[in-house]
This record gives structure tokens, C-alpha cells and sequence, in this order.
């Protein structure tokens, strides 16, 4: 069998036409220009102002206070607990209506008449006797008191903390820092 030669030329490739090339971003797009502030107002300190729980502040009337390394670990530890203290209002809103539930759970079992219960435990629903099932809830409502009651003690202890740290700040830097939560 003979065998068929090609010659392999090769001609130069086609350049992308402008369309393709958009469409597919390959053209280096324009540099933006960097932003330039305006300059028109002074900058005395009459003029420059701080703002804090919607006030106005001047400078001269601010602390001039250098933050220490202390300072900011209270700085720091006041914030932790802020979000700390996020938290435990969510869980105790959670546990407050869990047992919302429970009450009204126990409200419906007390309407019932006497037949078998459906009781949701995870994702699965069991039946029993209404004496077990109003057993199970005043245990389910004794149990999340509790948890309630632990959550509050807690969250009493970190608003004192809170306190504490709020006011050896404020003592230290007046005006010139804000710990208040929006």
C-alpha cells in the first residue's frame, strides 16, 4: 500500500477577531483612573470632629490618651464578651420558646381524651399513653427551667464583668471610646 504524503504547512493563524476577543475578555481593559479627594476643606481641628452615640465631639475637648497593651486586652476582652453575651440572648430566646412549647403541649395532652399520643423525639414520632406522654413533657419543662435559669446566671455574671470593664475604660479614655451597643 502507498502511502499518502502531506505536506503540513503551516500558515500563520488567524488573529481573534475583535468580537471573539470581547466576548471572551481577552482585550486588557482600561486602567481606571485612582480617586482623588478633595482637598477644598481645611483641615483644622475645628473642622475635624468625631462622632460617637451621635454626638459631636471636638478634639480639644477628647483625652489625648496613649492605648497601653492593657488597655487593649480589656479592649479586646470587652468585645469577646459582648459577642458572648449575643449568644446567650439567642440561646435563652430559644429556651424560652422550647418551653413555650412544652406548655403548650401540655395544654393540648390535657384536652385530650385519654386516647394514645404522638410524641415527636428527633425525627421520629412515638406513640404513648397520655400518662407517659404528660410524664415526658414535665420532665422536657423541668429540664429546659433549668438550662433557662443557668443561661441567666450566666449572662448576669457577664453583664457585671461587662460593667466592671465598661467603667475602668471609661475612666481611662472618656469620651474618646465607645462601648455602647447599637
Amino acid at each position: 500500500p502507498a502511502r499518502r504524503s502531506r505536506s503540513r504547512s503551516r500558515s500563520p493563524s488567524p488573529s481573534p477577531s475583535p468580537s471573539l476577543s470581547l466576548s471572551l475578555g481577552l482585550e486588557p481593559k482600561p486602567r481606571a483612573e485612582a480617586p482623588t479627594l478633595s482637598r477644598s476643606r481645611s483641615r483644622t481641628p475645628q473642622r475635624r470632629a468625631r462622632t460617637m452615640a451621635g454626638q459631636m465631639i471636638r478634639p480639644e475637648d477628647a483625652p489625648d490618651v496613649d492605648v497601653r497593651e492593657d488597655d487593649q486586652r480589656r479592649i479586646c476582652r470587652f468585645g469577646n464578651m459582648n459577642e458572648q453575651l449575643k449568644e446567650l440572648r439567642s440561646d435563652i430566646k430559644g429556651v424560652k420558646d422550647a418551653i413555650e412549647r412544652m406548655d403548650d403541649a401540655s395544654t393540648e395532652l390535657m384536652m385530650n381524651d385519654g386516647d394514645d399520643v404522638k410524641v415527636m423525639i428527633g425525627d421520629a414520632f412515638i406513640s404513648f399513653p397520655e400518662d407517659d406522654a404528660t410524664e415526658y413533657i414535665e420532665k422536657q419543662q423541668e429540664k429546659l427551667q433549668g438550662e433557662l435559669e443557668d443561661l441567666e446566671a450566666r449572662e448576669t455574671h457577664l453583664l457585671e464583668e461587662m460593667g466592671t470593664l465598661k467603667e475602668t475604660l471609661y475612666s481611662r479614655f472618656g469620651t474618646s471610646i465607645n462601648l455602647e451597643d447599637k
